[in-house]
């Protein structure tokens, strides 16, 4: 097909027109397509080849880049949603295969009489691999008819609201047949899911894909899709309602979470109002231990900040849609939604706004509170420290006493050594001297006695000394 695009004369960031000319029959995934029952008989297959720019103007080398940054499961695990027109029965099938899902690829399509499709998996293609295979996830957006755009909004972290409407050529003329829509969610602790939407102008019919990060949501969006299948025939575009109720129970359930924490640290710091300290009754608590929770809730709420921030988009975009798709109801000369559903709409998207603006200013309460226990926080550390470095001066004040106190007695001891030492002197002197006469005198008398006694010996044996 040779396929190329405008904005459309809105002038909407969001709204693109692609207009698709018959050139290929080749696809994606290389398994046959049916031709879409909106088409005349020689339209020919609604995706480009792999090697062509597609019909929502994206190259495949951006294609296959964008893809390669995903990751994906080595196994399919989906779950499949079925609603008719005019029954209240729905087919809501248990985690399937890939060979299930191929089995069932040709009934993935919006038929003529309308009808509701959801295809759910869990993951994000980031952090969390996406629940298919990459084979699995090409073919499932080629019958869905998904824009390759779907990719870019699988790759960001930052969020992403789109729409695009699709022309096709039918009667000899280019006809508004479909509205598409991509929704990523920001990243966040909280709740985070993508998801495109291919909503049939004329009868309504709603095919989607929908990847959420925990699996435990599956079911959730599932229980959902039971209970208001029955507005969704009627309105299509009630689903954006859904996922934007989810998204603010999910927000608000992480702030109040994040309430949570901040209370425990005032609790912690005995900083707070005094019904509260009474309920929670402050305890010793190491300062310096709390500084990490402190600052990671002062992270999360940097957090629960930018959720809000695309909450609020959000809602205005849900709004935006459900003007964009009656607009083009009526230039198709088809007739508008009921004012009931109009109404439940309006109403429903209207009270979550509000909403996300009371939480918002709870937000930055929240903010402003644990930005006050941060300073109270570093306040008491100082304190501490100041106390500490306070018993370190009064230790150090004993110390120089004690040592002033030794330097006295030093001082004491070396008087008396300066007065006593000039007699200690001279009586060690006189004393020496004394002991020397002493002992001269007793080595005098000592050899005149042996002068003595060796004459009386040679008088005695007078012989004994000759021989």
């Amino acid at each position: 097909m040779e396929l190329y695009s405008f904005p459309t004369p809105t002038g909407s960031r969001y709204d693109f027109k692609y207009l698709v000319r018959p050139k290929s029959t080749n696809n994606i995934s290389g398994l046959p397509i049916e031709k879409p029952t909106s088409c005349n008989d020689n339209e020919e297959s609604f995706f480009s080849s792999f090697s062509d720019v597609s019909w929502d103007g994206m190259d495949a080398l951006t294609y296959k880049r964008l893809l390669n940054g995903l990751t994906f499961r080595p196994e399919t695990q989906l779950k499949i949603f079925e609603s008719c027109v005019n029954t209240d029965k729905s087919l809501n099938y248990e985690w399937q295969s890939e060979d299930d899902i191929r089995k069932k690829l040709s009934d993935l399509r919006d038929e003529a009489t309308g009808g509701l499709t959801v295809v759910v998996g869990h993951g994000n293609g980031r952090s969390v691999p996406l629940g298919i295979t990459t084979a699995c996830f090409q073919e499932i957006t080629t019958h869905l008819r998904i824009p390759r755009h779907f990719l870019s909004s699988l790759n960001s972290n930052n969020g992403s609201l789109s729409h695009f409407t699709e022309y096709r050529n039918m009667d000899g003329g280019y006809h508004k047949t479909h509205l598409h829509i991509l929704i990523q969610t920001t990243k966040s602790p909280s709740r985070s899911f993508c998801c495109a939407l291919r909503v049939n102008i004329r009868n309504g019919a709603l095919a989607v894909l929908f990847f959420d990060r925990d699996e435990e949501s599956v079911n959730e969006i599932l229980g959902r899709l039971r209970v208001h299948q029955k507005v969704l025939h009627e309105n299509p575009i009630a689903f954006l309602s859904l996922l934007f109720e989810m998204h603010c129970h999910a927000s608000e359930h992480y702030r109040a979470y994040l309430d949570d924490q901040v209370l425990a640290v005032e609790c912690s710091t005995r900083m707070t109002a005094f019904h509260i300290q009474t309920k929670y009754p402050a305890t010793e608590t190491d300062y310096e231990a709390l500084s990490g929770p402190l600052h990671s809730c002062n992270t999360n709420l940097i957090f629960l900040e930018v959720i809000l921030e695309f909450e609020a988009r959000f809602g205005d975009f849900c709004k935006q849609v459900h003007s964009t798709f009656a607009q083009l109801r009526r230039e198709e000369g088809l007739e508008d939604f009921s004012q009931y559903q109009q109404n439940m709409y309006m109403q429903g998207v209207d009270y979550q706004i509000q909403a996300n603006e009371f939480r918002r200013v709870q937000a930055r309460s929240l903010q402003k509170r644990i930005q006050s226990q941060m300073s109270v926080l570093y306040s008491l550390i100082s304190q501490k420290d100041s106390r500490v470095n306070l018993s370190v001066a009064e230790d150090s004040k004993k110390i120089a006493a004690a040592t002033m106190n030794d330097s006295k007695a030093m001082k004491l001891i070396a008087l008396l050594t300066l007065v006593f030492l000039p007699g200690t002197l001279v009586a060690v002197s006189i004393a020496i001297s004394l002991k020397l006469h002493l002992l001269a005198t007793d080595i005098s008398l000592l050899g005149r006695q042996s002068s003595a006694q060796a004459s009386l010996i040679f008088r005695a044996h007078p012989n004994t000394l000759k021989e």
